[in-house]
């Protein structure tokens, strides 16, 4: 062999170069089938001297030495990784174009080493597809399939190489979005590193809706990426009205993700709370559990106008239920009472005046959980009407109880648990015609 008598490593460039041309791609490997052990190793040694020369000074002698590796077949696959480091950090435009080369050749004994091999081998494979870029398109699939890897490095590697591949990744866009919340931090970087890349196909594709799985897919993608998704805000808030109703309620939990931007499509959200499907009813109930803290954060640290938003949607949430709805009406009251800004504390107050109105009507429906989670937060409503004496500019006519003359919801009264409004906090029995909403027939018989 010419490279074991005359080492690629000898002073001369034009004698190193000549070498590697010399090598015949082949007949490493028709050596190592004759079944001769002493040939067979030193062919083995002749593929590592060709890898070592990828290291070489001179750029000609590593283009050549890559092109030879790239014609090796499975022989080269030890030495996939060095491929793929040259082909990321060679400055040589032609080096990394003959490197890529040798990395598309090896691709069907990549794909095998991915699914089949060692951690070494998946590891290498998954790095030579990252540093294909594009051209890996066609290996998909298999990157795909590597987001479910024991090692966390290999998960980590084959989903940035999918969002280098562009429109092929799509039919994974869900494979992705369940790899977003893997358990290792950097594995979830890597996934919404993927997913930001693939953000203007998954745009495309949700506008279109030809494809439902697609879309399923993209919206569900979109709810990884949080508040990255900022843009897209619109767009799902038009996906609440999508016939699929798996879109739709994938549409609802990454409104909630977002965070604070969606408070302008919080009437839409709650809207599909009332859906006909019980998973998007769901979704809804998980959106409205995710935001209610963020929102109730921001109406205590955030500006004068975010403090404002954050009033209305947190009043518009009441009427979703759910063990949110507790901290919901404390956000409010804390704000309707102790905002330094009187346009904020003037919003709070007209929030929480629907907010009775929408527990009762949870309070009546079917899910235990959200009964008693909406009672608790009318005790809580109630005691602070007690404390405060402060009507949260509720404008109501009449708040004593008409059999034992207490105040509405005071822990005194007697009978206005069971027979008098707390929709309105008007004090008039409910059902009569006083009852300014006589139509709803709604009591406090549960709390």
């Amino acid at each position: 062999f010419w490279l074991k008598h005359a080492r690629v490593a000898t002073p001369k460039m034009s004698t190193r170069r000549s070498l590697v041309e010399m090598m015949d791609p082949a007949s490493a490997t028709r050596c190592r089938r004759g079944g001769n052990p002493r040939v067979s190793r030193q062919a083995a040694r002749s593929i590592a001297e060709l890898a070592h020369a990828l290291e070489d000074d001179v750029a000609v002698v590593r283009r050549d030495a890559a092109k030879a590796l790239g014609s090796q077949g499975s022989e080269a696959l030890p030495h996939v990784f060095k491929l793929a480091t040259v082909a990321a950090k060679d400055v040589d435009p032609e080096v990394r174009k003959n490197v890529a080369a040798a990395l598309a050749a090896l691709c069907p004994e990549l794909e095998h080493s991915l699914l089949a091999g060692n951690v070494a081998q998946r590891t290498g494979a998954a790095t030579a597809f990252r540093a294909m870029g594009g051209a890996a398109a066609p290996y998909a699939a298999p990157l795909a399939r590597a987001l479910q890897d024991s090692r966390s490095d290999v998960r980590c590697i084959a989903a940035e190489a999918l969002g280098q591949v562009g429109p092929a990744a799509l039919p994974y866009i869900a494979e992705l979005a369940v790899a977003a919340e893997d358990k290792h931090g950097f594995v979830r970087q890597s996934v919404v590193k993927a997913l930001r890349a693939l953000m203007p196909e998954l745009t495309k594709a949700l506008q279109e809706g030809r494809d439902v799985q697609l879309c399923r897919g993209a919206v569900k993608a979109f709810g990884a990426l949080g508040s990255a998704a900022e843009p897209q805000v619109e767009l799902l808030a038009r996906k609440l009205l999508d016939e699929d109703a798996l879109v739709r309620g994938g549409a609802a939990e990454a409104l909630g993700l977002v965070g604070l931007a969606a408070h302008p499509h919080i009437d839409e959200l709650t809207k599909t709370a009332f859906d006909d499907d019980e998973g998007v009813r769901e979704s809804v109930a998980k959106a409205s559990g995710t935001l209610v803290p963020k929102l109730a954060a921001a109406l205590r640290d955030r500006s004068v106008d975010e403090r404002v938003d954050a009033a209305a949607a947190l009043g518009a949430l009441s009427i979703v239920g759910g063990p949110h709805v507790v901290q919901l009406t404390a956000a409010l009251v804390e704000a309707a009472l102790q905002d330094e800004c009187a346009v904020v504390r003037s919003k709070a107050e007209k929030a929480l005046e629907v907010v009775p109105a929408n527990l009762v009507v949870v309070v009546q429906g079917d899910d235990v959980a959200a009964r008693s989670s909406a009672v608790k937060a009318l005790r809580l409503l109630s005691s602070a009407l007690e404390d405060t004496r402060h009507d949260f500019g509720m404008g109501c006519p009449a708040k004593s109880c008409r059999a034992c003359g207490k105040a509405v919801l005071n822990r005194g009264c007697q009978s206005c648990c069971s027979r008098f409004c707390v929709a309105c906090f008007c004090g008039h029995a409910t059902g009569t015609s006083e009852c300014c909403a006589s139509a709803r027939k709604v009591s406090l018989r549960y709390r």
